[in-house]
Order: structure tokens, then C-alpha cells, then sequence
């Protein structure tokens, strides 16, 4: 009865199909509004979005600035808008100790990357930003890396080439 997506792709479409034959009820997850999350370049992309909008019977956005872009880009009224925190993990697993960072003081502040380690994700980004805070004196800090992908292998080399060994750690998913 209720079909929860999780942005705009070609399932929320196929969900708002099922929609018109079926009633359910179609409430879009939106995570998100970075220049490339949100396709602000893509006159094509916005146009599906404003296109399939009206159709959307709620939207719930983790952050103000997504609710902002449904609002303002697409033109979702506000009726229609939730900005509301979700993705919070749960106290517990961040405390379970199944776990040891790799090096041996974990200084604050800590950087924390969660997500695939992926180029889309842009964790090279934060080791170069790491590197760059080294580099002008700045050591009470570290960097922590929680996630799996396809590029874990070039994370660790990377992490070694600019001599991060330090500050920076991988824990895994």
C-alpha cells in the first residue's frame, strides 16, 4: 500500500505506474542536495523530476537543503515536505567493540567517512584534505574510514603514499 524510494529513477516511476493502477502510496526518501546528487546541471534530469513531482505524495528529506530543492527546483508544495533526521544509526552497534582502529590514539577531532569506497563517493577528497592539514602543522586530528567497495585496495595504498598511516584508518563495513 505504501511504496517508499528512495530518489528519482526509473523504480519511481515504475512505483508511480503501480500508483495509478493500484492507489498506493508513493513517499520518496531524499538524501541529499550536492550539485551532483541533486543533477542541478542536467536540464534533462530536472525536467523528469519536475515532470513526475506532482505524483509524489510525500517527501522526506534528512536535511533542510533537501526539502529546499523539492520546494524551490521542483516545485513539491509544502504540505507535501518532511525534513526530518533518518539513516541515524543505532547507539549500540556504534559501541559494539567488534572492532579496533589501526592506529594506536584516535586524536579528535575525527573525520568519519561512512559510505562505499567508491570514486563516486569522493573519499580521495578527504585524504587530500588530510594531507593538506598535516602539511600546515595540524596533527590532533584523525580520519576513519567505514565502508566496503571496490576501491578499498587504492584506499589503503592511498592512504599509505601520502603517509597517513598515522592518522588515517579503514575499519571495514
Amino acid at each position: 500500500d505504501i511504496i517508499f524510494t528512495s530518489g528519482f529513477s526509473m523504480w519511481t516511476l515504475c512505483a508511480l505506474l503501480y500508483k495509478l493502477v493500484k492507489g498506493a502510496t508513493v513517499i520518496v526518501l531524499w538524501d541529499g542536495c550536492s550539485d551532483q546528487a541533486a543533477y542541478k546541471i542536467s536540464k534533462a534530469r530536472r525536467l523528469f523530476r519536475r515532470l513526475i513531482a506532482p505524483s509524489i505524495d510525500f517527501v522526506v528529506s534528512n536535511m533542510r537543503e533537501g526539502v529546499e530543492y523539492m520546494r524551490d527546483d521542483l516545485h513539491v508544495p509544502d504540505n507535501k515536505l518532511l525534513a526530518h533526521p533518518y539513516q541515524v544509526a543505532d547507539l549500540a552497534m556504534l559501541d559494539s567493540g567488534d572492532f579496533e582502529l589501526n592506529f594506536p590514539s584516535n586524536p579528535r577531532p575525527t573525520f568519519l567517512f561512512v559510505g562505499k569506497i567508491n570514486a563516486r563517493k569522493g573519499w580521495r577528497y578527504l585524504l587530500d584534505a588530510a594531507r593538506l592539514l598535516l602539511d600546515q602543522g595540524m596533527h590532533e586530528f584523525s580520519v576513519v574510514f567505514v565502508g566496503a567497495g571496490e576501491q578499498e585496495e587504492e584506499l589503503h595504498t592511498r592512504i599509505k603514499e601520502l603517509n597517513l598511516n598515522s592518522i588515517a584508518c579503514h575499519v571495514g563495513p
